[in-house]
């Protein structure tokens, strides 16, 4: 996973959860979170756009 904040290499695993989601466990998937977008309790806003990249 990328985006213009930073890659996540990992694993991906079909689970049930609504088409067009997709979870990240954390703290390792911070990497993604625009640190600037954080409320004053540093709480991350889980909102971000990835795009996914199949790796032979």
């Amino acid at each position: 996973m990328q985006n213009n904040l930073g890659e996540f290499p990992g694993r991906v695993y079909l689970a049930p959860i609504k088409p067009g989601n997709l979870q990240v466990n954390l703290p390792e998937g911070n990497v993604l979170l625009d640190k600037s977008k954080r409320s004053v309790e540093a709480v991350p806003d889980y909102n971000a756009l990835v795009c996914l990249k199949k790796l032979d």
